[in-house]
């Protein structure tokens, strides 16, 4: 056996796809690894190796570096790689509530093959903490902006029991021209209530009346610091001119920049608006769901790099997985609907993921909402008590590239103390003991 004292893993590329798959759950997990070349410093070995697939041209290398032949991984005889990749570039096509997480389990299961080689020579797995402050989950609050005016006839308002007195209101509302879609001051009060900010979605076109609201909601979003993104539509998705377009239509309405967007009705095209979005410098999307159905079209609750054959992108999904909007369309109300927002919740606090959730301004009133405003509420009052980060979107993904350029180079100490370089992100360790994390 070698003698190592690096707790980093090794990586061998095959150059292959498959590397592009296990590297993107690599980062997911927090797992810390270097890059092995021929020309690297063939003095680091590492405890575990790791290839995605083997490859003769490869082999020698990956013996020479790993310091027992047994923790040679190869990841594509663990985990199904190709489905992972599959998924990750947006490429399984399952129309349904998506709550059981394909790359979230098979992660777990590689995850595990690496603490069985660690034990076999009595070292701690070390890895990034998934969020700040030791969090056990993230939920990013959103927001579409399609209307500021709603008529307390629509539809969707009658389609439940609204009893003779909530009737009469509506109809007083009516005639004194009440306007039950411009709810955002009432939302940021709410918002504000639990010490909370949001992410909100505009859209760039919308009708004079409309536009004279906008105007008044974005000043006081920008007074509390709450975000703007960009909520595309008509062609964006799929025409670079019309996305362009549209950003410096926002850039003109609102004074800045949109880190973010998502598309109008979720419309998306694979893998074409991902490339749309990076050629513009977009940060992250936060579209790639149906409308129909709630959970993770990708089978995923991480944020993570859309992959391609070759690369992946720049730009960051942002998997929202629960929508006001759903809920209305499959006549999920009240506890019914309670029920929905749990099964999701609980599906994200199994893995430690992001929860992002998707309100519209049009469904959080009293009058024509209660039940809906009420779930907000009580989401909003669950996860501020429950040791879950609550960032706005960009804050999230400024974080996640932040967690995955941290370099902290852990290695066993003098005492059998884990030591590493001082990083802004949480380390933790575990194995068959306890062990004592030093920062140098």
């Amino acid at each position: 056996m070698k003698d190592t004292k690096i707790l980093s893993l090794g990586f061998v590329t095959s150059n292959k796809p498959s590397d592009l798959a296990l590297q993107e759950i690599l980062d997911q997990q927090g797992i810390i690894y270097e890059m092995i070349t021929p020309k690297a410093d063939t003095s680091r070995i590492y405890p575990i190796v790791l290839m995605s697939e083997y490859t003769d041209s490869n082999s020698q290398l990956v013996k020479e570096r790993c310091a027992i032949d047994e923790n040679v991984l190869i990841a594509s005889k663990i985990i199904d790689l190709q489905k992972i990749h599959q998924c990750l570039s947006g490429l399984v096509q399952a129309k349904e509530d998506q709550l059981e997480l394909f790359v979230n389990k098979q992660s777990e299961v590689l995850i595990q093959n690496i603490r069985d080689g660690l034990a076999k020579l009595n070292l701690p797995l070390v890895r990034k903490w998934y969020w700040p402050r030791g969090a056990k989950a993230c939920c990013v609050l959103t927001h579409d902006i399609d209307w500021l005016e709603y008529s307390p006839f629509h539809k969707t308002v009658l389609s439940r029991q609204l009893g003779i007195i909530n009737a009469a209101k509506l109809i007083l509302g009516a005639i004194f021209r009440k306007n039950y879609g411009c709810n955002i001051p009432e939302m940021i009060g709410l918002e504000k209530k639990f010490g909370n900010k949001s992410t909100f979605f505009f859209r760039t076109e919308y009708s004079e009346r409309e536009l004279n609201l906008v105007n008044i909601c974005v000043r006081l979003l920008k007074e509390n610091n709450f975000e703007l993104g960009l909520h595309a539509s008509h062609s964006s998705h799929k025409l670079a001119s019309a996305l362009k377009s549209e950003i410096a239509e926002f850039q003109r309405l609102f004074d800045n920049s949109p880190d973010g967007l998502r598309y109008h009705i979720l419309r998306f095209d694979v893998p074409s608006s991902w490339q749309i979005e990076d050629d513009e410098g977009i940060q992250y999307d936060a579209t790639f769901g149906y409308n129909e159905f709630f959970g993770f079209r990708s089978e995923v609750c991480f944020p993570y790099h859309p992959l391609s054959v070759q690369n992946h992108f720049n730009v960051i999904e942002l998997p929202t997985s629960f929508m006001d909007w759903t809920l209305l369309h499959r006549h999920k109300r009240g506890s019914s609907a309670e029920s929905e927002l749990l099964r999701v919740k609980e599906s994200v606090e199994k893995y430690n993921g992001v929860l992002v959730v998707n309100f519209h301004n049009t469904y959080l009133n009293r009058n024509t909402f209660p039940d809906i405003l009420d779930l907000y509420a009580s989401l909003l009052k669950q996860v501020s008590r429950e040791n879950y980060w609550i960032p706005t979107a960009s804050e999230c993904i400024r974080w996640w590239n932040e967690r995955a350029s941290a370099m902290p180079n852990p290695r066993m100490g003098s005492f059998g103390e884990v030591v590493v370089s001082t990083t802004p992100v949480q380390i933790v360790a575990s194995g068959n003991k306890e062990f004592l994390i030093r920062n140098e």
